[in-house]
């Protein structure tokens, strides 16, 4: 089952707390604003790559449009202001989860984000799926997931950060709790326990640097990367989380896992599930 969250902070940041065990069903899914054709559409082409990897018409093959973003399926008096879901009755640990770039139709309703979702609540582990607020070239969205982490930290033992392409970025340079730069409205840089990251690029800005994030980081940390991307700049990210002595993971698969996104979360729940929990995922 999956519950609505509003994520504390100035900024608007509403979430989809996927309960440990609980599964989601196609009417939650459907609350995420993408109905089974959109899904399907959720592939994107190989053929038009910029802006961290994907152009207009990609985007809009993501599965949302303008509507379906706005309401994203919970309405204002589902989250409306000062809405928080409970602390789970059983999952004692967290994955917060971040969605691809926001300009280009990046959501937590991605596939690979409720891949991961669906592969740690079945082994037992909640997982907030979170949208961004108003875009910030990068340092409000930061902002966003360090408050989203800061939220399941008030709530759980353990907490850890997984991100697709943007959103990978971003759990990087959360996870190694980089200075904010002075944005306004951040709360305290809460730390995560592991962070995993799939397809991320090296750099959002100068100082959104994500291999700089990884030689600071001082978590358990994975990576892994399609060996076919050809959108983001993930090589330097690979070699840094090398030289860290973290884990990464190649798949021969393009920027966005077409056809391969259960075989990406997979790979992600069963080195972040064990790292978090000590316990052995069996999918």
């Amino acid at each position: 089952m999956s519950e609505p969250v509003l994520v504390p902070g100035a900024r608007d940041v509403r979430g989809s707390l996927d309960r440990a065990n609980d599964g989601v069903d196609d009417v939650d899914r459907a609350n995420d604003g993408v109905d089974d054709v959109d899904r399907a559409n959720d592939g994107v082409d190989d053929v038009d790559r910029a802006n961290n990897g994907v152009d207009d018409v990609d985007r809009a093959n993501n599965g949302v449009d303008d509507v379906s973003r706005a309401n994203d399926g919970v309405d204002d008096a589902d989250d409306g202001p000062g809405h928080a879901a409970p602390e789970s009755e059983t999952a004692t640990t967290c994955v917060v989860a971040c969605p691809p770039h926001p300009q280009h139709r990046g959501h937590r309703g991605d596939e690979r984000l409720e891949a991961v979702a669906d592969a740690v609540t079945a082994a037992g582990v909640d997982c907030l799926r979170i949208d961004y607020g108003d875009w910030d070239e990068g340092y409000g969205e930061r902002t966003d997931v360090s408050n989203a982490v800061a939220w399941a930290r008030e709530r759980y033992d353990r907490v850890g950060l997984f991100g697709f392409s943007f959103g990978g970025t971003l759990s990087l340079l959360v996870a190694a709790n980089a200075d904010d730069g002075g944005g306004a409205s951040s709360r305290d840089a809460a730390p995560v326990d592991a962070v995993a990251a799939l397809a991320p690029t090296a750099r959002i800005d100068e100082a959104l640097d994500a291999t700089a994030a990884v030689a600071a980081l001082d978590c358990p940390m994975l990576v892994v990367a399609g060996t076919r991307d050809d959108v983001a700049d993930w090589e330097p990210v690979v070699e840094a989380v090398e030289r860290a002595d973290g884990a990464v993971v190649s798949l021969a698969a393009d920027h966005f896992f077409v056809g391969q996104a259960q075989k990406a979360a997979d790979r992600v729940a069963s080195w972040l599930v064990p790292t978090l929990t000590d316990t052995v995922v069996r999918r």
